[in-house]
């Protein structure tokens, strides 16, 4: 299954990240993840309110856009992955 950090926020302007992981993958299917370039690509996050079937109720609000910039992989039975976004507010530090 998958997972997202909660998302911060703050009244300073200060760049947030985030990470985003995927469980219970193959180790096998590793080789995907390691020979996809990702560093960089863009990572948006939006809200729905869901119905019991599983359709949008409302329009999705958007509630992170930033970058991908690191991947962590744990290896065992299954593995899993980690991607951690930073927030666009990341380029302002630089």
């Amino acid at each position: 299954m998958g997972a997202i950090d909660a998302i911060n926020e703050g009244a300073d302007l200060q760049a947030r990240g985030l990470a985003l992981r995927i469980t219970g993958i193959d180790p096998a299917a590793i080789s995907i993840a390691l020979g996809t370039q990702y560093q960089g690509r863009s990572c948006k996050v939006w809200a729905a309110p869901l119905t019991v079937a599983h359709v949008i109720v409302a329009d999705p609000v958007l509630v992170f856009w930033g970058r991908m910039d690191t991947m962590d992989i744990d290896l065992g039975e299954t593995a899993t992955i980690t991607v951690n976004a930073e927030s666009r507010l990341a380029d302002w530090d630089r």
